[in-house]
């Protein structure tokens, strides 16, 4: 369904034009979801001991 005045190319154009926004707002999405699955499996710094970070779960376990 047309608003009067609206042709068809300029519907086409207008959702090709919206489809190209929704890509690109995607692909923003995509690189926040990577940036916070790098910060979450970030590998421990060489000063950290391994055991010393995870210390409070052997404390559980004793």
């Amino acid at each position: 369904m047309r608003l009067p005045g609206e042709t068809e190319e300029s519907v086409s154009e207008a959702l090709i034009s919206e489809i190209k926004a929704l890509r690109e707002e995607v692909a923003g999405l995509r690189q926040e979801m990577q940036a916070m699955r790098l910060l979450e499996h970030k590998p421990e710094t060489a000063e950290t001991h391994p055991e010393t970070s995870r210390r409070w779960w052997h404390w559980g376990k004793r």
